[in-house]
Parts: structure tokens; sequence; C-alpha cells
């Protein structure tokens, strides 16, 4: 018998005992199964209703939270023993119970514990005296107590005594260290040191390790206490095991209280366990406030989590680079509609302390990404999210597989969450959790130190574990001084050089984050920037916020800033760079200083800061573009008011566009580094004797200092006024006439800023003829520098030196030189245009084209050749060609077809063109095609000149082209274009020698999402990596091609087998372990789709089954689900209470390993293990041999097989779902069998009747069979029509313009068709036969005449009707229409509506499949970006052209389209892809339009001559040129039937290319 048989034997036997007495369950969460009236008085509870209410019938709620363990643990490894544990009663005393703990068995195999307890207050009443201590009794302490307040308070006296309770924490710690005779020691050395210190109290040992001490109030009865726990911890010497105290303070009228009074006692000393700074503590009424929290805590917070009182609040952390929102934390509040809010500090110790903390956490974790699914379905932006997890969770569940499984369940990326742990939780459960952290950090999360610097071993816990972030404790905040500066300052440093950011929690003020900003800080969270708020305050705060959000892909680069230390004297900054424009996003205060003397108008304190001065910019831009050029660090010295500075710039890091850098300025002319100053001085000395002449000039004070001259009135150091007489003086007697105007111009003050202000150095020069001292003239350059001063004023330094030119030794041989290289010709230019470039022209073509030629004299020698001549035929120089013909060097087989050739061109001035011969190369002969025409001078030809090519390279250059036509860019491997036509040679040897193929469509369905999260540069490095796995897996190497996006497929030239399963499943978890793409964070599951070719009439047949079983795999998320654990996690305890068959089998073997209890009972298995081991066909089916339909070589991981089926031994009809799991570490069957007989056999006596000749599974089986749902429809009524004899059977379907139609009917051949003529009825005509459903949506209709005349104005739609069975077709509570079974026999009539009611649901899925089918071949055929009609529409077209009708294919190709993505975005690319379309559909006449690629269209015209095909091309590549489209167009006419439609492909793909040609031609020209 079980146990709920002798419930009551139970009572009847331990009810008489003074003990307590309870069963304590096996399974999780350890079930109370029964409780005798002992327990029930030790618990001071009314009755077992009310004690299961107090402990939620669990032990967990039994026993004190800090003395709880499993009684599998407090009992030891022998299943017996003793235990002793402290409770709470239910009015709220604490005891001490003691007893024992054992396993039993009963009559029906299960076990239980047996769990028999006595309490200290039942133990102190059996003795007077503790046997231990010799301290009074508890029941005789109490007894005295009472005796004295009854004696005190009518004095007056009772406020003189003060209940005091001792408890030494930890004791139990001391027992296992030092042995319980040890114990037992120190409990009495703890007796005598209270009676030398309270000798006339009264004294009790209330517990195993606490104490009772009614004690007198004297002035030093605190020291008193402060002496004893002193020595005692001293004798102790343990800082983990102390003994602390508690005092309750008696008033005169408390006589009543006295008992509860040490219980009040207690609560005040348990307040201080854990303070390390207090050894006794007084009750006071909030701590009693305190405990009814507590307790409304415990019984409401099951109901608070279902109830959603437990409200996510968000509250923002900003990065202070650059003042965007970065992130937020979440955090739990209760909202409670009776109690009002609990705070966290209330609500979460209280939870841990229970051991009940994981629920909430892990409550907080779905509804976080519940919140962040929501807002990546409806496209809104979306922030990490940082959650906390209690060091409990860490032995209460598994973390790991939790995240796991809300991350699989919503499908989000891992670095949507940051996990936070606290430094006391590593402290605490330090070798737990450091496994499951390596567990998260291994798999793409990052891992974040909370609270750091609260606990004592800060710095050791980073010395173990490394962490993504340190979270500053909020305490250094809250008492903002000097020092807690300093702590802070050191801690960001040190995280720093470990490579740890940094994020200070708690920044209320403006000081609070502009220290923390100027110390590097990277991220901040506090009041100052936002509360903690819902998620529609956080989502309404985030849109109005002034700095926006930060994106994804944002955050990597700032996170490697945010490392870069800044707390340094060292000018230092860091920039941001889009190839444009510089900003300075954080800048420390020497930086900001240099900022100030350089760029005008800066305050020295706004950051950030974006670089308008130009010519700022144009200093640091040729700077800025080298350093992203070559990564390379970059250093540029300048000279900044008197200063000479040294700007080094290295580059952090980001992607295109968004690049981010690190700036340092040194001044090298500072004290430290004067060795180096006087270098730099000593070099700059002796540049100036270069110049004959330097002039300072000071335009706002119109003076010029004279710095070096040679002039002979003007002095060296002198100072002159009037800078622009000086100036025309200067001009008038030192320059040249003709250069005077242009003198003047260029000293100009104006005119010199605005050049130097496009100069990236400032300056501006020019030269002119300067008078002499021997009055001839000479060149000379003029050089001004803009200098900028404090006052954001400029003045200019004028240097002055003669021209290289005038000191050139060779100036006539160079002069020519210089001419030609800067385009001067001695020829006139307006006269010879032509000849102005022609030498050039020549040189270039011979030195770096690749075309072959070569010229000849008269006599046909060679005169010279091109540079790529010599390298075809391996020669280094022409030397050995000059002057020798053909012949001579004897290069040419049968070469007088070439000298022929020749002699014509010479003598008669032909051209002769593409003469085809064989030449010796190398010793190898080659097949070139020689092109050669005659060189006139003046009217007589001089020579020849000609050029060949080699036609086996032209060739394999073509094939080469072609080639690349059918691979992706990207991957390297074939294309859509590339698989196709690999495939032909598969399906080809399939259908000649039945030699079957695998075909695997293969997608990573997050490589949308993070292309456009993160751009097109990751993006591409993702499909790399995922490129890399896939080609490592030689099975799937055969033909591998990458069709779009993160969609691949392969074909391999076998049937699937267990090697291929192994190797699917070694796939999925190396793409699973991609969780990196450079600093980017990503998580990837791979979905994959395995078809036969055998399963379909063509390849097309078979991509089709592939795309719809890749969409049936991506709704049910397979590929995520083995990563959440197992397949399935198996729960016995669910799984054994399930009403559905559970089994699991050994593949291999075929041996049952679990069976669950229903399906135990369903095959008569009454013996529990009598099944294991057994041969499942055996025992299931009662074979001798593996079922012949066995599905065991089909199974994988990552789906479910689903079949119906009739068990051969129960009769049943099962529908069964199997699936492979992973368990005791290989892969086992995994079935539950749900049984459809119920449904279809609800009355045996009149489903027999209507189930003679068919059962209803054989209905559904029909339709589920055929492949299209319309074909499976139709069939279903025909069989239903013969089972029910009737005369016609048909489904009427809702439009969406509230009619009615008839969309399928089966009718009796004698019978003509009646669908056509009911079509669109009114829906309200209709009212009174929906009315007629019953609850069973079914509508019976014995007499239809009867039915006519009870609802008047009710037209009937179908004549005839005599009897009618009507059933209602709903789906999710939509009305979809209805069925009607029109006449069924009058056998049959009342068991119709049996029949329909089952069918009707599978009828309104079959609608649906319709739906979805008809949708998807809508899909299969129509290109979804355009609406034109992709290649499989194009293919079917093709296929419904009658014969002998004229068809134009023109084909086009859309150039530029890459560049326009890569510079625009794909957005603006899938723009120009409509616009091409759509000019192609606006064409007249019978067209249709096709999307044949990515960039490749085609136009279909029909009953279209060669003459109007040819119209019809030039009018639309007019429409394009006018839309400023540039699109290649190619066509050809052909007449149906064609007998081959690639061949008309390719001469339309090579008319499109020769057009393609002609546009790059006509550009290069033009």
């Amino acid at each position: 018998m079980g146990l709920e048989e002798i419930q009551g034997d139970l009572h009847r036997y331990y009810d008489r005992l003074t003990s307590g007495i309870c069963l304590i369950g096996m399974e999780p969460g350890e079930p109370i199964l029964f409780v005798n009236k002992g327990m029930l008085k030790i618990y001071h509870c009314t009755d077992e209703a009310d004690f299961y209410r107090f402990t939620g019938k669990r032990l967990q709620g039994m026993v004190d939270a800090e003395d709880y363990y499993p009684i599998a643990h407090m009992a030891g490894s022998d299943q017996t023993g003793f235990v002793t544990f402290r409770f709470r009663t239910r009015d709220d005393h604490f005891r001490r119970a003691e007893g024992s703990a054992s396993v039993i068995s009963f009559e029906d195999g299960t076990k239980a514990w047996l769990l028999q307890i006595i309490s200290s207050e039942l133990k102190g009443s059996s003795a007077q005296n503790d046997p231990l201590t010799g301290l009074l009794g508890m029941r005789l302490f109490f007894r005295k107590a009472l005796m004295v307040a009854r004696q005190e308070s009518p004095k007056g006296r009772l406020s003189l005594y003060c209940p005091t309770y001792f408890n030494l924490t930890n004791f139990r710690l001391y027992n296992s260290l030092h042995g319980l005779a040890a114990g037992d020691h120190c409990l009495k050395y703890i007796v005598s040191v209270l009676r030398k210190a309270f000798p006339d109290a009264l004294i009790s040992h209330l517990s195993a390790d606490g104490f009772g001490v009614l004690a007198t109030k004297k002035k030093d009865l605190f020291q008193t206490i402060e002496i004893v726990c002193s020595r005692v911890n001293g004798y102790i010497n343990n800082s983990n095991i102390v003994l602390k105290a508690g005092v309750c303070l008696l008033k005169d009228d408390d006589i009543h209280i006295v008992r509860h009074s040490f219980d009040m006692a207690k609560i005040a000393c348990d307040t201080i366990k854990t303070d390390a700074t207090r050894c006794w503590a007084i009750y006071t009424r909030e701590m009693g406030v305190a405990l009814e929290k507590r307790d409304f805590v415990l019984e409401n917070f099951n109901t608070a989590l279902e109830k959603g009182y437990i409200k996510i609040y968000y509250q923002p952390v900003v990065r202070t680079m650059t003042g965007k929102i970065c992130g937020v934390e979440a955090l739990a509040r209760w909202e409670d509609p009776v109690y009002g809010r609990l705070t966290p500090n209330v609500f979460i110790p209280v939870l841990e302390q229970a051991r009940l903390i994981h629920k909430l956490d892990g409550y907080v974790l779905n509804q976080v990404a519940k919140q962040l699914h929501y807002q990546l379905a409806n496209k809104r932006p979306v922030l990490p999210v940082s959650v906390n997890l209690s060091r409990h969770d860490f032995n209460l569940m598994d973390p790991f597989a939790v995240v796991e499984k809300v991350i699989s369940r919503y499908n989000l990326q891992r670095d949507y969450f940051r996990i936070e742990v606290t430094e006391t939780a590593l402290v605490k459960e330090k070798h737990n959790l450091l496994r499951s952290l390596k567990q998260f950090q291994q798999s793409g999360y990052q891992v974040w130190l909370d609270d750091f610097g609260s606990a004592y071993s800060s710095l050791n816990v980073l010395h173990n574990y490394h962490f993504d972030e340190l979270k500053i404790d909020m305490a250094f905040l809250h008492n903002f001084n000097e020092q807690s500066r300093q702590i802070i300052k050191a801690i960001v440093l040190m995280a720093k050089e470990l490579g740890i950011h940094t994020l200070a929690e708690g920044a209320e003020t403006k000081a609070h984050v502009d220290f923390l900003k100027d110390i590097g800080c990277e991220k901040i969270q506090g009041y100052y920037f936002g509360r903690p708020m819902t998620y529609e305050d956080l989502s309404s705060f985030c849109k109005h916020y002034e700095h926006g959000l930060e994106t994804r892909r944002e955050e990597p680069v700032y996170d490697k800033a945010g490392l870069v230390n800044v707390v340094t004297d060292l000018p230092t900054a860091i920039f941001h760079y889009d190839g444009i424009q510089a900003g300075v996003l954080w800048a420390n205060l020497a930086f900001r200083k240099i900022l100030r003397w350089s760029l005008p108008g800066y305050n020295g304190h706004d950051l950030p800061l974006w670089i308008q001065d130009f010519s700022f910019r144009q200093r640091l831009q040729p700077c800025l573009d080298e350093l992203l050029a070559s990564g390379q660090k970059q250093v540029v010295t300048y000279v900044e008011r008197d200063h000479y500075l040294q700007l080094h710039l290295e580059l952090i890091g980001g992607p295109r566009g968004r690049y981010l850098g690190r700036a340092c300025i040194y001044n090298i002319a500072d004290a430290s580094d004067r060795q180096e100053t006087q270098r730099i001085d000593y070099l700059l000395r002796n540049i100036l004797k270069v110049y004959k002449g330097l002039y300072y000039l000071h335009p706002g004070k119109d003076t010029l200092e004279v710095i070096k001259t040679t002039m002979t009135h003007w002095a060296d150091g002198k100072s002159l006024k009037g800078i622009q007489k000086l100036f025309i003086d200067y001009a008038v007697q030192s320059v040249y006439v003709d250069d005077r105007e242009r003198f003047l111009s260029f000293l100009d003050f104006d005119n010199l800023c605005r050049q130097a202000d496009q100069s990236p150095t400032a300056s501006v020069g020019d030269v002119f003829r300067i008078k002499q001292a021997d009055g001839s003239y000479r060149w000379t350059v003029f050089l001004a520098l803009l200098l900028q001063q404090f006052d954001d004023q400029y003045d200019i330094l004028l240097c002055c030196r003669n021209d290289v030119w005038e000191t050139a030794r060779d100036r006539k041989s160079l002069l020519p030189i210089l001419a030609t290289s800067l385009g001067i010709q001695e020829l006139e230019p307006v006269r010879q245009p032509y000849f102005r470039i022609l030498r050039e022209l020549c040189q270039a073509m011979i030195h770096y084209s690749d075309i072959k030629f070569f010229w000849k004299d008269r006599e046909r020698r060679f005169a010279g050749v091109s540079h790529a001549f010599l390298d075809y035929y391996g020669l280094t120089d022409e030397k050995s060609l000059i002057g020798k013909t053909d012949e001579e060097i004897g290069w040419h087989i049968q070469g007088k077809k070439y000298e022929e050739a020749e002699r014509a061109v010479l003598e008669k001035g032909e051209i002769t063109r593409h003469i085809i011969g064989e030449c010796l190369v190398q010793g190898r002969p080659h097949r070139i095609a020689a092109t050669k025409f005659p060189i006139y001078q003046g009217r007589r030809i001089i020579g020849l000149m000609g050029y060949f090519e080699d036609l086996e390279y032209a060739e394999a250059r073509q094939a080469q082209l072609r080639q690349s036509s059918f691979v992706d860019d990207v991957t390297g491997l074939l294309n859509f274009r590339g698989i196709l036509q690999a495939a032909d040679e598969y399906v080809d040897k399939y259908r000649r020698y039945g030699q079957d193929y695998t075909c695997v469509l293969l997608e990573v369905p997050a490589y949308e999402a993070l292309f456009q999260e993160y751009g097109d540069e990751v993006g591409q490095k993702l499909l790399q990596a995922i490129t890399q796995q896939l080609v490592a897996f030689h099975a799937l190497n055969e033909t591998l091609a990458h069709l779009n996006g993160g969609r691949f497929c392969c074909i391999i030239p076998k049937a699937i087998d267990d090697d291929f399963r192994n190797t699917m499943l070694e796939l999925v978890d190396a793409i699973h372990g991609i969780t990196n793409i450079g600093d980017y964070s990503c998580t990837l599951y791979l979905q994959y789709a395995v078809a036969q070719g055998s399963e379909g009439q063509n390849f097309d047949e078979v991509m089709m089954l592939l795309r719809k079983r890749l969409n049936e795999v991506n709704e049910q998320q397979y590929g995520q689900a083995i990563y959440i654990g197992d397949r399935l996690v198996f729960d016995k305890e669910k799984f054994d209470k399930l009403d559905e068959e559970v089994s699991i089998i050994n593949p291999d073997t075929y041996e049952l390993v679990y069976v669950n209890e229903y399906m135990q009972k369903s095959y008569g298995l009454s013996d529990t293990y009598s099944w294991v081991g057994e041969k499942c066909y055996k025992v299931l089916d009662d074979l001798d041999a593996p079922c012949q339909d066995c599905i065991n070589g089909q199974l994988r991981r990552d789906c479910f097989y689903t079949v119906t089926r009739r068990n051969r031994k129960s009769g049943q009809y099962m529908f069964i779902r199997t699936t492979l799991i992973p368990w005791q570490g290989k892969n086992y069957r995994f079935s539950m069998a749900f049984d459809l007989s119920r449904y279809i056999f609800r009355d045996r006596e009149e489903i027999d009747v209507v189930f003679r000749e068919v059962m209803a599974n054989d209905v559904i089986a029909i339709g589920m069979s055929e492949a299209d749902p319309h074909t499976g429809l139709q069939k279903m009524l025909e069989k239903i029509g013969h089972s029910l004899q009737a005369e016609r059977v048909l489904i009427f379907e809702e439009q969406p313009d509230q009619t009615v139609s008839a969309t399928y009917e089966w009718h009796q051949e004698d019978l003509q068709p009646m669908a056509p003529t009911v079509q669109h009825i009114p829906l309200d005509s209709l009212r009174p036969l929906y009315a007629a459903f019953d609850a069973k949506q079914m509508a019976i209709i014995e007499d239809a005449q009867a039915f006519v005349r009870a609802h008047p104005g009710f037209t009937p739609h179908l004549s005839g009707v005599r009897r009618l069975v009507s059933g209602h077709l709903t789906q999710s509570g939509k009305s979809l229409g209805f069925t009607e079974v029109v006449n069924p026999s009058a056998l049959a009539f009342k068991s119709a509506s049996l029949l329909l009611s089952t069918l009707t649901l599978f009828l309104a899925n079959m609608l649906r499949n319709r739906d979805t089918f008809r949708s998807l071949e809508r899909l299969s055929t129509t290109d979804q970006l355009t609406g034109a009609g992709n290649r499989r529409g194009f293919t079917e077209y093709i296929g419904t052209v009658p014969d002998g009708i004229s068809l134009a294919f023109i084909f086009g190709d859309l150039n530029g389209l890459k560049r326009i993505n890569d510079t625009q975005g794909h957005e603006a690319g899938d723009h120009l892809i409509q616009q091409s379309v759509q000019t192609m559909k606006a064409l007249n006449g019978d067209i249709a339009v096709f999307r044949m690629g990515g960039d490749e269209f085609m136009v279909i015209a029909r009953d279209v001559s060669e003459q109007q095909a040819q119209r019809l091309v030039r009018e639309l590549r007019a429409r394009y040129q006018s839309s400023g489209i540039s699109m290649a167009l190619g066509t050809v006419v052909c007449q149906t039937p064609i007998a081959n439609i690639d061949e008309v492909l390719s001469r339309a793909d090579r008319e499109m290319y020769a057009d393609k040609e002609r546009i790059y031609t006509s550009r290069r020209h033009s």
C-alpha cells in the first residue's frame, strides 16, 4: 500500500506520541507528507492546515533559515542519524529541536524520510536543570522569572530587570573544528563566566548555543556584557565564532510579556550577528516591525510573483566620455496593493535567508528578457541590461543554465545581459561561483563585480578572477571627502592597469560627476542622471535624453578608449575622427590648456569639442588620414605660442567612419628635456642662414620688424611703421616692373590670410624678380607664415631667399625637363594641341600598357616593342630583336601567312585584322591572333605597327570571368547561380543512374540582426568566420555555396547516414562557439534542413522543400534548444505525473531506460523495474524484432519527429513526438505519446456505425499525405461523403467583403455541382445557421424544411436539402466558415456529427495550411523587395507560354550597386533596385519582369519582333539615363517552344556584357 492508503493508520499510531513525527518526501522540494499531533503542538499550530500554511508544506519552512540543510545532508551518508536545528513557532517563539531522521519504505516501493523531534521546550520540561551545564531548565527558568515579575511589579521594581539573551554564533563550526567534547567544555566555560558576571541572576541554557539571563539593570550592565563577550571570545580565539547579546528593557506593566521578552532579546541579538563592531544590542520596536515585514515577505512572496506586484525598475548608466546612456541596471521593487512599497533592503535579505532569492532573480531575468524582446520586435533601440545574481543562486540553481534558457526563449543576443555578482558573494561562495562565472564569460557574457570595495578582500578577488567591469561601491561617494577621492582614483587607475572597466554608483551631484570624469571613470550611475524608473518611464526618458543612446556598434570602441589612463600630467585626450571631421571627446586639464592656446573661442572646459578651426584641421588631417591608412602611430612637431610641441596620435579602433584615437602632446621645450630643446634650437638657427631676408609684420600695430635684411636703408632689428607704404616703396625701388602688381597683391593682408587658411602649414609663397646691388634682377622666393597670438590676432613672418634656379649649374638641360613635367612644350599649345602630350602618351603605352605591340621598318625588321611584348616572350630588353625579322628570330610556325600580311600592309597600306597562327613562346606553341596597320610619314609608308593576343590566355580569362559570376565575393564559395549550375550535374546523375544526393540548407538567423547592428565590415567578417567553420567539415565541402545573408547550401553525393548526423551536431556546436567577431560580441545558433534529391522532381522542388523545412525549424528554434541544457530538461517528477506516455530508449540497443507511471499503467507494467533493459519492440509492440517503420535512424537532437500510428499491442491510436536528448553522456531516444482514441472513439456504439469502412484518422491521413493542402481537402471531402453516404459535402469560407462562398465541393457522380451557384452569399443572411451551432460548434438539422419555417426570412442557399449536418470552422477564436454534409443516409445521420466534430478542427487547420502553402508559393516565385518574379517564377513563366509565340528576352545588369551599398548603405541600394524594376514594369505591351539575381533583371515581351525588341531596349535605356541609372542591356528574340533556355540566357548575358563594355569604354573616353 502507498502513503495515501495508510494515512489513517499513521495518525492512529503516531498521534499517541508526545514527540513530533513527520514524513518528508524524497523528491526535490522536500514536501511534508504527514505530521502527527505532537508536531502540531511543538509548532503551536491548531491543525494540519494551519501547520501546512505556516511551513509552506516543505521541510525548509520548518527550519530556521540559518540552520537549514537538506534532510539527506542532516542525516548523513548512512541515511539515518541525529539532527538538531532551530525553528520558530506559529506565535513567533524561537525553539531548538533535537531528534533523528531515517529512511522508511512503503509496500508500493516508495520511500520517505521519517523525522522525529522533541522541542527544547518539552525537553526542558522533563528536567529541572540542564544536565550539561547545571543551569535551570527552560520551564523552571521561565516559571521563576514569572514569579520574580509578579513579586517586583507591584513594587514598581520590574523595570530594574533586563532579560538578556546570549548567543554563541556559529557554534556548529566550533563543534566541527574541535569536536563535541570540546564544544561541551566551551559551553561550560561560558556558564562559568556568566555565573561570575551575574552571581545573583537567574540563568538558563535555553538552546544549544543560547543562554538566558534575567539580569538586574545597573550602571555597568553593558560594560559587564562586554567583559563577558570579551572573555568568551578570547577563550575561543576565532573571529567567526563570537558571543553576542541582546537586551530587552522592561517597563513596570510588562509582567505578561516576561516570557516574550527573551524572544525580543534574541531578536535584538540576531540583528548584530554579522556586525563585527558590536557585541550587544537593545530591542526596539523597529526590530519588531522588521520581523513583521519578514513574515509578510515570506507569506506573500509567491503571490507577489504570480500577480506581478514585483515590478522591474531600470536605472540608466551614462558613459562619461560621451554623455550617452550606455546601459541600464534592472532593479526589483515590490509594490503591494495593501502593504504599500517594500524597499529591496527589506525583502531581499529575507529572501536570501529563506533561500528563495533564486526565484526572484529568475523572475527578474524573465521580465527583462520579455521587455528586450518587445523592444527588438518593434525595431526600438535596445540598451544592455545588467542583472544581479545573489550568491545563493549558485547553490539553489544553475544560473548559467537559467540565463541561457531565457536568452534562447526570447531569441536574444547574450551581450544584452551583463551578469553582476557582489564582492561579498565571491568571498563567501568562491568555488561554486567562479566555476559558473567562467561559463558565463566563455559563452560571451560580460561579468561585472558589484559593490567593489565593500568587502575585506577586494584585491584578493581581483587576483583570482578577471572581471569585465568593476562597480565601485556607492559608499565612497556618500562620504565624499579627500580620502574617498584618493581611494576611488586609486581603484580606477588600478582597474585600467588590469584592463578592467569601471562604473561608479551613487553619483548624485555635479561635483561627483565632474570628479569621476576627471579621473577617467568610464561609466556613472546615480540620481544625478536618473532614478530607477519603470520600463515606460525609461522609454520616455531615453527618447528625450539630450545626448542620446549608445549603439552596440559604438560600445566596443568606447570600451577600448575607456581603458586609456588619463590621470597624468602629460596632455592626453581621446578623439573621434570620421574621415572628415575630428572632435575631442575627452581631455585632461593639461590638454585642454593647450587646446585653449590653439583654438580661438574655446573656454578650456566644455567637451566634447568639434574642431572647426580650419588651420588646425589642415595641420591634423593629413596625419589623421595616414593614421587610419597605416594603423601606425603618427607624430607631428609644430610651434604653438613659442613652444615646440610634438603631437603623438594612436588609433584605438572603431568601425568605418567611427574611429577613436588617443592623442598626447609633448612640450619638448620643457626644462625636463633641455638637451632636446637645445638641439632643435641649434637646427633652427642654421636653417635661418638659408634666408637673406626675415621680416616680422604686426598688422594690428601696423609695424614691421626687420630681423634680417640685405636692404641698405633697412637695418637689422629696426621697427618701422606703415606697412603698406613700406611695401609700395619697396616694390617701386626693387621689384621688376612686370611683377609689381602681383607682388603687392601677394602681400595684401586679407589675401594672405585667405590663402594661408587653405594651407596645411598656414603659409603661402610666390616668386618675384628682385633687383640686386649690381642692378640685375634675380628670381626670389617670398614665403609668408601666419602666426596666431594670445589675443587671437594674426602676425606674419615674411621670409625671402633666392630661387633654386638662380644657382642651378645645369639649368639649360634641366629646364626643358621641368617644363615637360609641368606640361609646358616648346611648341605653341594653341597651334599644336595634339603633340603637346604625344611623347608622354607613347612612353606610357610602351612602359605600362598590357597590350603586346611592336613596330617595324619597311624591311619588316623590328624597330621597337612594348614591355608587355618582352614580358610575354620572357625577354629582358629589346636588343636581341632590333633589326631582325620574324624569320631570322624563328618563332613563327608556318609564318608565311604573317609575312604575306605584312607585305600587304607595307606595300598596299592594308589593315590586316585578327590573323590567327601559331608562335613558339619559351619553347611551347601558342595560338595567337595578330592585327597590323601602316605607319605614314606624310603620304609615304615608312613602316608598320601591330599587336597580338594569345587566344589560349583570352579563353582562360573568359572562363575566369564566367567563373567569377558564379563565386561569392565575400566568402569565396559558390553563389546562388553557382549552386544552380552545380546542381544540374547531381540532378543529371540521379536521372540517369539513380545516384541520390543530399541537399542541406543552413542558416544562422542572427546574422541579419548583427549585420544591421554592426554594419557591413563586421557582417563580412562574420560571414568569413562562419564559412571557415563550414569549410572545416569535409563532409559538407563537396559543393558549398553562400546564397544570401546568413544562408548557405551544400550538396553531398550520398544519402544521409549516422556520420552525417554526427557531423551536423558538431557543426552546430562549432557555429555556436563563435562568440566574438573582433571586438563585437555575438550569439549564434545554426538552423538547418535536410532533403534527399529523390524527394523532388527537380532541384527547384528540392530547394522549395528545404525552405519549407527550414522555416519550420526557425519557428521552433530547434538549434537554440540544444544550448539551454538538454534538448529536454528531464524532470522525473513532472513526467511521472504526466497523463501522456513518456519513455526513454537506447536507440542503439532498443533497450528501455525509463517509462513513466502513466505508460506503466497503459501497458500493465506493475513491477517498477521489470521493464528496465527490455527491448522496446517486445514490451511495447509485442514483436520479436524492431518495428519496420522504426525512425531511430532519422532522429536528431535539434527537432521533433511526429507520427500518428496504431499500437499493435494496446490497439490505441497514438500521436507520437520523438527526438534525441543528451542523457547520461550519450544520445537517447525520448518519446511522448498522446492517445487520440479518446477523441476519435468517444462513443463506441455510434462510432462503429460511422467507421464501419473507414476511421476518422484515415480521413486525416488522406489529407495530410498530400503535398498540396488544396488537393488534400478535396480528397478529405470525398472520403467523408462516401463514409456518410451523403449526396454532397461542401466547405463554405467567409470572404473579406462580409460574404460566404463555397470553395470546395464533393458530390455524387449523378449530381451536378452546386458550388458555382453559391458564391458571395451575404453573411447576415446566414445568421440563423450560425446561431444553430452548439457548444461543440455543430449544427444538426434533421428536418431542413422545419428549420426554414422556424426562421422566417431565411432563404436556403442550397436546393434539395432534406437533412443537414454543419460544422463551424474556427481557428484561434476566429470564424473561417462552415462545412455542410447534405442529405447523409439515415443510418449515418446521427453519427455524422461525431465524425465532423472530430474532423472540423483538422479541416480548419488544413485551410490554414493551404493559405500558408499559397503564400509560400507566391513568395517562392516573387522577389520580396521589388514584387517582380524571381528566378523560379521565371522558370515557371516560360513553361506556361504556348508554342509559336515570339519572345524577346531583355537582360539587364545594374551597374554600381555595390558602390551604392558601400557608400550610402543597403537602404539606398534597395531603393535603386526598386526604381530599376519599376522602370521595366512601365514599358508598354505584354511584358513580365523578373529579378534573376542581386543586380540582374529580365524583361520578357510577348509577340515582339527583332526590330520591336531593339526599340524596347532603346526606350528602356533612355528611361534609365533620364533617371540617372546605369543599366547594361542585352536582348535576344526566340520562338517558342525553347529547347534550351540556358542557351538563351547565355546569349542575352553576352549581349549585356558587350553593352556593359561599351558603357565603361565611353566613360573612360569622356
